[in-house]
């Protein structure tokens, strides 16, 4: 195994770690919003440490850097719906990463505000983030999936192509 794949999953244990610990908080939301504001305020406690929080953004940093390196690396030769859909959905939470981060980051940094369950209702009906997780929804997406799931001509990244292509005219179209 190379020191790539390694470090990529060395880092995704530490980012899952905090992602099951972040979406527990938001499943807390589902009691009360007190509930979900409680524990997101005993979970600041540590992931709001300067030198825990610089790290988990290091971590979230470097695993998606490295997988869209290990995406990009093995492109030629990925073979396979399971290795399609793996490298696909890869590319995809590292773009959801990046911009969910960067989204938080800046409604602190710039915009001073608590980044709580208020700010990301408030941010899910705000252009462009309204059409974000769209697709996901849209029982479009799933039919025009599953017909690229099909055997098709051509090499995996074509395939690959075609599948985002797809769910792209698909988020398109729903709005």
């Amino acid at each position: 195994m190379t020191t790539l794949r390694v470090f990529h999953r060395t880092t995704a244990i530490i980012v899952v770690i905090f992602v099951v610990a972040h979406l527990s908080n938001h499943l807390a939301a589902l009691a009360s919003l007190d509930a979900y504001q409680r524990l997101m305020d005993q979970l600041r406690l540590v992931y709001r440490e300067p030198v825990i929080e610089v790290f988990l953004l290091a971590c979230v940093s470097l695993q998606a850097a490295t997988g869209l390196r290990l995406v990009w690396l093995r492109r030629k030769t990925r073979s396979g719906l399971i290795e399609l859909l793996q490298a696909g959905s890869g590319a995809y939470l590292a773009l959801f990463l990046w911009i969910h981060v960067a989204a938080v980051l800046m409604g602190r940094a710039v915009y001073g505000r608590d980044t709580n369950f208020h700010y990301a209702a408030a941010g899910l009906h705000v252009y462009p983030f309204a059409y974000f997780l769209r697709h996901i929804t849209s029982s479009q997406s799933w039919r025009y999936l599953l017909i690229w799931a099909a055997p098709c001509p051509g090499t995996s990244v074509q395939r690959f192509a075609c599948a985002f292509g797809s769910l792209a005219y698909s988020s398109a179209s729903a709005c």
